[in-house]
C-alpha cells in the first residue's frame, strides 16, 4: 500500500501506489523522447532500485537499398536479370528493430526471413535464396502498428547457360568466316549465346574486345 516514486534519470514520472495485497505497482509513462532512459523506483527516502535502461529510436519507414548476387557481390539494378541464386539484401529500419524480407505480392508473397536493424546505424542484412524466375522483394517493418513496406525491388534470375560463339562475319562485307578462316576485314561481327541479360566479356586472346549482353530473351 505504499506509493512508488518512479524516476527516469532525476526526473519523477509517477508515483503509483503499490497493490495492498501483492505489492504490484503499474505505471504508464507516455511521452518519452528519442533517447536514452534509465528509470529507477523507490518508497520515500529508500534506496532505489536497481536501473531498468532502454532506448526509444526514431520511427522510420524500412527502405531496400541494394540487392547483390552473391558470390559476385555485383549489384542487381531494378528490373535486372542475375544468375545468381543467393541474394544479399541491404537496407535501413529504425535502429535495432526487425524487418521481415518477402517475395511477392499480397496473400501470395513469401517470408523470406527477418532481419535486425543496427543499433548505431539501422542498417540491416539478409542473405536469401531464390529460384530460377521473377521475383519482388520488399521489406516490411516490425515495429509500426499497422503493416508499413519498403519499396520493391524487382529483378530475374535466369538459367546459368553455357558462353558460346556462334558467328563471326567480316564487316561490311556480312560474310561468314570459318573458324581458322581467313579475311581481309579489319572489322568483325560476332555473335553467340549466353545466359540470358548477362554481359559478356569478348578477348581477343588476353585483350578485351568489348562487353555485350546478351538478349533477355533469346539469350543471343
Amino acid at each position: 500500500g505504499q506509493k512508488v516514486q518512479v524516476l527516469d534519470g532525476g526526473t519523477l514520472k509517477g508515483e503509483p501506489v503499490a497493490n495492498a495485497t501483492t505489492g504490484v505497482w503499474t505505471l504508464t509513462v507516455s511521452g518519452l523522447t528519442v533517447a536514452a532512459h534509465s528509470f529507477t523506483a523507490r518508497v520515500g527516502a529508500g534506496a532505489a532500485s536497481a536501473a531498468r535502461t532502454l532506448t526509444v529510436t526514431a520511427v522510420i519507414v524500412p527502405t531496400l537499398t541494394s540487392v547483390k548476387g552473391s558470390p559476385s557481390n555485383a549489384e542487381i539494378p531494378d528490373n535486372g536479370i542475375t544468375v545468381e541464386t543467393s541474394l544479399l539484401l541491404t537496407g535501413t529500419a529504425s535502429k535495432g528493430q526487425l524487418v521481415e524480407i518477402f517475395d511477392g505480392s499480397g496473400a501470395s508473397a513469401v517470408s523470406k526471413g527477418k532481419a535486425t536493424a543496427n543499433l548505431t546505424t539501422g542498417v540491416w542484412q539478409l542473405t536469401i535464396a531464390v529460384a530460377v524466375g521473377a521475383h519482388r522483394l520488399c521489406a516490411k517493418s516490425g515495429y509500426h502498428p499497422t503493416p508499413v513496406f519498403s519499396n520493391v525491388r524487382n529483378l530475374t534470375v535466369t538459367a546459368a547457360a553455357a558462353t558460346t560463339i556462334t558467328s563471326v562475319k567480316g564487316s561490311p562485307s556480312n560474310a561468314e568466316i570459318l573458324n581458322g578462316g581467313i579475311t581481309v576485314e579489319t572489322s568483325v561481327i560476332l555473335s553467340g549465346i549466353a545466359s540470358k541479360g548477362q554481359k559478356v566479356q569478348v578477348l581477343d586472346g588476353g585483350t578485351l574486345k568489348g562487353e555485350p549482353v546478351a538478349n533477355a530473351t533469346t539469350g543471343v
